[in-house]
C-alpha cells in the first residue's frame, strides 16, 4: 500500500486538535500507517511504533511529528505505560484470538476523549495471513462487548489480494 493511499483510509478521521498528541501504532511493520498517521496529526505528537521485528524509523521521521520504535509483540508483552490520545491498528487485530478482550485491555490505556482507528480486509474466513478475520460487521459486536460507545466507518478501497479493506474509528 502506498502513502497516498494509506493516508485515504484514515483521514476522515476525528482527530483532537491539540499539539503534542501521543499516539500507537500496534503491529507498524514498514511504517505506512505511522507515516499516514502523521500527516494527520497535529504538530509535535509522536508516534509509538510497535512491531515484533526491528524497524528502521528514521525514515519515517519528518519535522511534523516525532517516533519512537518499540520492538515487542503487542499481543503478548505489556505496552508502555503511556496515556495515549489514540492507537492505530493497521491490519494487525487479525492476529489477536480474542479482540474484544484485547481493545477492553488497551482501552485503559486511552484518554477519555481518544479512539482507536482500525484497518482491517474485510472479509470473514480465515486464512494463512489472516488466523482471525475481523470484518466491519463482526467489528462492530466486539467493540460494543469491549465497552466502546461509537464505531464509524471512515473509507474502503479494493486490496491487491482481493476483496476490499476498511478503515474504521471508534471511540
Amino acid at each position: 500500500m502506498t502513502l497516498k493511499e494509506a493516508i485515504s483510509l484514515i483521514e476522515s478521521a476525528n482527530v483532537q486538535d491539540h499539539n503534542g498528541q501521543k499516539w500507537m501504532d500496534l503491529g507498524c511493520g514498514s511504517g505506512v500507517f505511522s507515516r499516514a498517521l502523521g500527516n494527520i496529526l497535529p504538530p509535535d505528537s509522536t508516534i509509538y511504533a510497535i512491531d515484533k521485528t526491528y524497524q528502521e524509523v528514521e525514515e519515517w521521521v519528518n519535522t511534523k511529528f516525532d517516533v519512537q520504535f518499540l520492538q515487542l509483540d503487542f499481543i503478548h508483552h505489556d505496552l508502555p505505560p503511556v496515556q495515549l490520545d489514540g492507537i492505530i491498528m493497521a491490519n494487525s487485530l487479525h492476529y489477536v484470538m480474542d479482540p474484544g478482550t484485547f481493545l477492553k485491555s488497551i482501552k485503559k490505556r486511552l484518554k477519555s476523549t481518544s479512539s482507536i482507528l482500525i484497518i482491517e480486509y474485510n472479509i470473514d474466513k480465515p486464512n494463512p495471513w489472516i488466523p482471525y478475520p475481523l470484518n466491519y460487521l463482526r467489528l462492530n459486536e466486539v467493540i460494543f462487548e469491549a465497552g466502546f460507545s461509537k464505531i464509524s466507518l471512515l473509507n474502503k478501497t479494493r486490496s491487491i489480494y482481493g476483496g476490499e479493506i476498511y478503515s474504521a474509528q471508534i471511540i
